[in-house]
């Protein structure tokens, strides 16, 4: 199996983005350094990608974007656009020293130190330490700053990150830097900051909140303040005000594993408000359509729309025009079936999970195949897809497949031993599944290979589960084949 990520190509931000934006903010910069800095950042970073497959100079870009968004100085953004090029390039601090001068050296050397340092599983009474320690290594406040920044950016684009390093980051940002924001005083960082992290630790808590929100908006905010003015009062804190406000932005979010058939999704779309009874019927219509054409297999079926609060923002047309493309073009469900066995699936595809941030629409496929080449001709069909509609294509993951051997000693082997222990024939077949199986035959060459297991049933789904009784018996029956092995 293959999985790649499919995203829009276009570059999130450029640098003539951030020098609009430097204009637009009526401060006196200083254009001729800023140059110099991404001129020197650029040429640095070279071909450097990031995991994401952006290339890598659009992170120092939108680290000086959030910076601009603060008001911060021109040392802050040359700083910023040069913060790893320290760090990740042969260009030494020294050298920044001497074109740029010892303050913006300053700036460069102390994020680099900050980033440097590796945190894991920090405890709560560890953080407040780890805390006032990184704010004492920053001799200038402006490098804690700059790397609050270039934390948020790397939070806003870390679903490229493999799973546990995004709950790792996760958890080091809401114990260590998000109350460093705090503590600064910069609440917008501090609460993005805290709610990216709950949405990678808790994202089933996360998404009940979000579905609370788009569900009731305001009421269910003001009942939380309510809650809390009570606790206040009750407590002898009189005269305090709770304040809330939701941000909607609109997008398409569905699915939360890349191996697995997407059970859920949602979109927020934004229609004239003459329009939103049309919408409504073609969301009932579109519902019946479904419930009818998958009535032997999915029975339960719920389309519903409910009208939110006035959108942040939206994507633009050709953005929109490409997704729909691209999720109308992607190869989905069975591919081709084996030509030697009736019925064995062969190849499949599938799109797992798709979603919406600031930056970029992800669009994460699933491959899977015995045949590698007709595995690749897939993953190939899917980047040409890609590269039509304006998306970059990135394999992350490579699963080989691996094809049934009906002349498999170590079968025959377990035939033999079901027999004895059972006293029936076995029955013996090959489905489309057994990742680790494929793993194992691409680091060793030749070796032979089945794979069993105890009964499971709704696999992928919250429903799946195992049969312990099943479990019981096939950890018996190994036993019997090892000991044959021996």
């Amino acid at each position: 199996m293959e999985n790649t990520n499919v995203q829009e190509v276009k570059m999130p931000i450029t640098y003539d983005d951030l020098k609009k934006s430097l204009v637009d903010s009526g401060r006196p910069y200083d254009f001729a350094m800023i140059d110099r800095a991404y001129a020197l950042a650029e040429k640095a970073h070279g071909e450097q990608r990031r995991r994401s497959g952006e290339p890598y100079i659009c992170h120092p870009l939108s680290v000086a974007q959030i910076l601009v968004e603060l008001g911060m100085d021109s040392e802050s953004i040359a700083a910023a656009l040069m913060h790893d090029v320290a760090e990740d390039t042969p260009v030494t601090v020294a050298e920044i020293k001497q074109k740029f001068g010892p303050e913006v050296a300053l700036l460069v050397d102390g994020v680099t130190k900050l980033t440097q340092i590796k945190f894991s599983n920090v405890e709560d009474r560890k953080a407040e330490n780890l805390r006032k320690m990184l704010l004492a290594m920053s001799q200038d406040v402006r490098v804690m700053i700059i790397k609050l920044c270039d934390r948020l950016h790397n939070m806003r684009t870390g679903d490229a990150w493999p799973e546990q390093k995004r709950r790792d980051k996760a958890l080091e940002t809401m114990e260590v830097y998000a109350p460093i924001a705090h503590r600064l005083g910069i609440s917008n960082i501090k609460e993005e900051l805290e709610d990216r992290s709950l949405q990678y630790l808790d994202p089933v808590g996360y998404n009940m909140i979000r579905s609370l929100l788009n569900k009731h908006g305001d009421d269910f905010l003001n009942d939380i303040c309510a809650t809390i003015q009570e606790h206040l009062e009750q407590n002898g804190i009189h005269g305090a005000t709770i304040r809330h406000r939701v941000k909607i932005g609109v997008g398409a979010n569905g699915g939360n594993m890349d191996n697995a058939i997407c059970r859920e999704a949602e979109a927020v779309v934004v229609v004239a408000p003459e329009q939103v009874q049309t919408v409504a019927a073609v969301i009932e219509e579109a519902e019946a359509m479904f419930r009818e054409e998958y009535k032997d297999r999915e029975s339960d079926i719920l389309m519903t729309a409910e009208q939110m609060p006035e959108a942040a923002e939206v994507l633009t047309t050709e953005t929109r025009d490409y997704v729909i493309a691209l999720l109308r073009l992607l190869p989905y469900g069975v591919q081709t079936m084996d030509t030697n066995m009736d019925g064995l699936v062969e190849t499949s595809s599938n799109i797992g999970i798709l979603k919406t941030n600031e930056d970029h629409i992800f669009i994460d496929n699933a491959v899977r195949g015995s045949m590698e080449s007709r595995k690749d001709a897939i993953c190939k069909k899917i980047e040409v897809l890609g590269s039509l509609c304006g998306a970059k294509v990135v394999g992350v993951h490579d699963y080989p497949g691996w094809q049934y051997n009906p002349n498999s000693e170590m079968l025959r082997i377990f035939k033999e031993v079901w027999v004895e222990k059972f006293g029936e024939e076995p029955k013996v077949v090959a489905i489309h599944a057994g990742l680790e199986c494929g793993l194992f035959a691409k680091k060793i060459p030749g070796l032979d290979l089945i794979s069993l297991g105890p009964n499971m049933y709704d696999v992928h789904t919250p429903d799946e589960r195992l049969s312990i009784s099943s479990t019981i018996r096939i950890w018996e029956y190994l036993k019997l084949v090892l000991a044959r092995l021996k």
